[in-house]
């Protein structure tokens, strides 16, 4: 747990907050899509753990997003 979960987030700060968080998921996504083209399907299925957690943290940070539709509806690596 990060010390900013501690402590109560100014609207700024919150604001902030999920902007990093959203610029992470468009990274691991940008990430995620190039290792689909290399057949890195380990690699996938890494990157589809970590979009997860980026819009779990999202939707529990307030923002309101279908976080499962999301997940659903990218395509997925092989399961291992």
């Amino acid at each position: 747990m990060a010390a900013e979960d501690n402590i109560e987030l100014g609207t700024t700060e919150k604001d902030q907050r999920l902007r990093d968080i959203a610029s992470l998921a468009r990274l691991v996504s940008y990430a995620r899509q190039n290792a689909r083209e290399l057949n890195a399907e380990f690699s996938v299925y890494c990157l589809d753990l970590a979009l997860g957690a980026l819009l779990q943290d999202l939707a529990e940070s307030g923002l309101d997003l279908p976080v499962e539709e999301t997940i659903e509806s990218a395509p997925a690596g092989q399961v291992h």
